[in-house]
């Protein structure tokens, strides 16, 4: 029952913190797309390049994940088996469940785990460029030596 019953088993009290725990890997995925922005120095056209990336970006996530979600939650037979999941990963046994097979869970769990180091890529240029910014302006501490 996919829009019908919410099961809290995690053994918080919360709805609202399961909720917000919950949405964290959502948050993590979507709040480094910004990275753009901090690239703007080195942009050809940054008053066009940006807003594209800033308003593609998400738009092509909701697009194309909200289906993903949908289906893995629709064709998941055994959602009890997601208390004691394969390796202690949700996501992994998620998969296993939808897709009933080992390689096409193994090519998704990989597919995430470059989707991640690309996230990751991200977030190291991103702050790179924040402490080069910080930097140049002298606002890092001990700047003058």
């Amino acid at each position: 029952m996919v829009f019908v019953d919410f099961v809290n088993e995690t053994g918080w009290s919360s709805n609202g913190w399961v909720f917000f725990i919950g949405f964290l890997p959502a948050l993590a995925v979507q709040g480094l797309f910004d990275s753009a922005t901090h690239l703007t120095d080195e942009l050809e056209n940054p008053t066009k390049q940006v807003p594209i990336v800033l308003l593609s970006s998400p738009t092509i996530s909701i697009l194309v994940g909200i289906p993903i979600i949908l289906a893995y939650q629709f064709c998941n037979i055994d959602p009890y088996s997601m208390l004691e999941p394969v390796g202690g990963e949700p996501l992994v046994q998620l998969l296993l469940n939808a897709t009933s097979s080992l390689v096409l869970t193994n090519i998704g769990i990989s597919l995430v785990i470059v989707c991640f180091a690309i996230a990751g890529t991200s977030a190291l240029v991103s702050w790179s460029r924040h402490y080069w910014s910080f930097s140049r302006e002298g606002a890092c501490p001990s700047h003058q030596l």
